[in-house]
Order: structure tokens, then C-alpha cells, then sequence
């Protein structure tokens, strides 16, 4: 019989597809969703879709990832920034242990801490109350406005009031409006 040859290319990909522009991407800190479609780049085999699109809702992250994949399934896993906070600010008042309730003894200061590394703290409330009745504050504050500066970055709000106990609320809310509250009061 009769043979021939003829020259047969093969053409090898080993090597990841590229990350390209994304669009859409976060600005500012919200709760979501959001949906960023991220370009794909592949001089080889090829990107199976030169765009793909993800919607992200409910995370609490700054950055989460979109894969890419080209026409031999190598893959790449692209950072995109969604900036999105759906988590309370962590609020934490010191109180005696044992205590259903918390037991503030004037003067002094309140120790109400919070804590919100995704978008940050916005502002935080706090009610007090003297034998069943509402403390008034000389910056005229009552139970549902935010007292200017009421946590400085001490996390610590300071009142001037007479001797005795007292029982306290507080309420933290982030920039995104997620908000947190201990009731320290029956």
C-alpha cells in the first residue's frame, strides 16, 4: 500500500485566561445586590464567553470573586469589588455580670462599644432611664434622636447626671443602615 504524510499542527493551551476591565464594579458600600459582568481575554484556545455576569446579594464582603474559563477549561478566578454589607455593627455594652438588666451609676461615663468594618459606624442612640422615667439631656435629646457625638472614637459617651441607678438602651447603625441594639432595661 501506498503511505503518506501529512503534517498535523497540535496546539497545546496550558495557560489561563486573562482578567479583563469589569463593569459595574462598587463605588461605595451598600446592602445590594449588585451584578458586575467581568471581560474575559484568552490568546490561545480562546475565553468561553467573553463576559460573564454575577450578581451578588446578601454578603458582607468588600471583594468577591467571578471565574473565567477558556475552550480547554483552564480557568482564572477574577477579584471584583462589590462593597456590600448586610452585617449589624457588633454592639457591646459593660455591664456587671449576672444582671438582666444594666445597672448605670451617675456621673460618669456610658461604656457602649460597637465595631463595623464594612461600611462604618453611623451613629448610635441610647435611652436612660431614672425611676421609670426618661433622663432629659441638656442637648435636648430624647429616645428617638441620635445625641451629637454620642460615641466619640473612645466609644464612650459622657453624661452628667444625679447620683443613682439607672437603666440604658442602645442602638448602633452602620452607613448602610444595618442596625444592632442591646436593651439593657425591663
Amino acid at each position: 500500500g501506498r503511505t503518506s504524510d501529512c503534517p498535523v499542527n497540535v496546539y497545546v493551551d496550558k495557560t489561563n485566561p486573562e482578567c479583563k476591565a469589569s463593569d459595574n464594579a462598587a463605588t461605595e458600600w451598600s446592602k445590594g445586590p449588585i451584578t458586575i459582568t467581568q471581560h474575559c481575554y484568552d490568546g490561545h484556545s480562546g475565553c468561553t464567553n467573553e463576559s460573564t455576569s454575577q450578581t451578588f446579594s446578601g454578603l458582607t464582603a468588600e471583594y468577591a470573586n467571578i471565574n473565567l474559563f477558556d475552550n480547554v477549561s483552564n480557568s482564572t478566578s477574577c477579584r471584583v469589588k462589590i462593597m456590600q454589607d448586610n452585617t449589624a455593627p457588633q454592639l457591646t455594652v459593660d455591664y456587671p455580670s449576672g444582671t438582666s438588666w444594666y445597672v448605670y451609676n451617675c456621673p460618669g461615663g456610658i461604656p457602649g462599644h460597637w465595631t463595623d468594618p464594612e461600611s462604618g459606624f453611623h451613629d448610635g442612640k441610647f435611652w436612660v432611664y431614672y425611676n421609670g422615667s426618661q433622663v432629659e439631656f441638656s442637648d435636648n435629646a430624647t429616645d428617638s434622636e441620635p445625641i451629637p457625638g454620642l460615641w466619640s472614637t473612645d466609644n464612650n459617651r459622657e453624661i452628667t447626671c444625679k447620683p443613682g441607678t439607672y437603666k440604658i438602651a442602645f442602638q448602633a447603625t452602620d452607613n448602610v443602615g444595618n442596625t444592632s441594639s442591646i436593651y439593657e432595661f425591663n
